[in-house]
């Protein structure tokens, strides 16, 4: 397994708005440096939500970075608190789709949308938690890996599990060049 080395933070703040920059190495398990990360992520309040703007700037400058075809990996993730797990709660995507009862689980996962969400209750209040693809990311929609058990990722390379064995999710980002991806995360 590799890692990730997080080699500087800066942080501002203003009002009511926060963000954070981590220069990140992406190493091998031996701390070979695999890839740069550049990433950002501002952070807004009001009254009735928090929002969560990432930007993940992957550098190859240390040559050629291969993302493999995996259901379990992603770029976002969340898990829900266990009150909003299905059929507490509900999964609902951009396309109307739901998942209101454990059966109906393959409505949402492996799916592409635009964003997908939980909803529930949270100490006896409704909340929701969403998480909203970039329409310039490299692959958008992106698939989503959402479980109704509370786990909901954002995943643009499982393509092999989510629509058929032949196809594959492997993203290419070749020596010496910058892919930006961005989602937000609205709670």
């Amino acid at each position: 397994s590799g890692k990730q080395i997080v080699k500087d933070i800066s942080y501002e703040a203003t009002g009511n708005s926060a963000k954070f920059t981590l220069l990140i190495n992406w190493a091998s398990a031996t701390d070979v440096p695999l890839l740069f990360e550049t990433r950002t992520i501002k952070i807004t309040t009001d009254k009735n939500a928090i929002i969560y703007d990432f930007a993940l700037e992957f550098d190859a400058r240390y040559g050629r970075v291969r993302f493999g075809d995996t259901k379990e990996g992603g770029l976002l993730s969340v898990r829900v608190p266990t009150s909003m797990d299905v059929p507490q709660g509900q999964i609902i995507n951009s396309n109307g789709k739901k998942c209101t009862r454990k059966s109906e689980e393959r409505q949402v996962w492996g799916k592409r949308a635009e964003w997908c969400c939980y909803a529930g209750k949270v100490d006896g209040k409704s909340a929701g938690i969403a998480i909203i693809d970039h329409p310039n990311n490299p692959i958008y929609p992106t698939y989503w890996h959402v479980r109704s058990y509370g786990l909901m990722t954002a995943n643009p390379f499982g393509k092999s599990h989510f629509v058929f064995p032949l196809f594959k999710g492997t993203w290419i980002l070749e020596d010496k060049k910058v892919a930006i991806w961005r989602y937000r995360l609205v709670i």
